[in-house]
């Protein structure tokens, strides 16, 4: 064993010099527990951005989407049509919330007859061989990629369905607001510019 220096003079070399600074280490059990809370910090952003976008997808994977349109129907030599229809272009089902019915900017009160027996009296149209319709309640569901006649009418002779199938078209409007399985809220209309607020 080697003796050590009784003086102070020996140890003299290795003191910090007067006015300097000692350069502090972290200590190992400190910046393992920094590395850890921000490891953990990390992945709880992670984990809520990805249950977010998780989220979305599920929305948008049962997101409902009804279009309309009108359509005409001459191919058969005895009756003609023209009709309203809605389909469920989406990829979840739509359920119905409201639907509302107008005629010249009017809208139609069925709750004494149904709408289509007031639209058809109301349109007063000539040689009409009956109507098409289905029938729209709350809580009614469309499943994706159905489709459903809201109104139509079957003209008896050609010539009175050249003349009065745009009049169907111009003078009947309607609003069909429907929600996702989610209860994130739509609506498809028809005419409804033509309605006064």
């Amino acid at each position: 064993m080697s003796e050590q220096p009784k003086d102070d003079k020996h140890w003299e070399q290795y003191r910090k010099p007067k006015g300097t600074k000692m350069k502090k280490t972290i200590p190992v059990e400190l910046t393992l527990s920094i590395s850890a809370m921000i490891i953990a910090i990390a992945s709880i952003t992670i984990s809520i951005w990805e249950s977010s976008t998780m989220r979305k997808h599920y929305h948008l994977s049962v997101m409902p989407r009804l279009n309309n349109s009108f359509s005409v129907d001459d191919s058969s030599s005895s009756n003609a049509s023209a009709y309203f229809e809605i389909r469920n272009n989406g990829l979840g089902p739509a359920v119905i919330i409201s639907r509302e019915y107008f005629l010249d900017g009017k809208k139609i009160d069925d709750s004494k007859n149904h709408f289509s027996v007031i639209i058809l009296q109301a349109l007063n149209f000539d040689n009409t061989a009956g109507s098409t319709f289905q029938s729209i309640s709350k809580g009614f569901t469309i499943s994706s990629g159905d489709n459903m006649r809201v109104f139509g009418l079957y003209f008896s002779n050609r010539e009175s369905f050249y003349r009065q199938r745009m009049k169907l078209h111009d003078r009947l409007s309607f609003i069909i607001k429907y929600e996702s399985l989610y209860g994130e809220q739509y609506e498809v209309s028809h005419n409804m510019d033509k309605i006064n607020k």
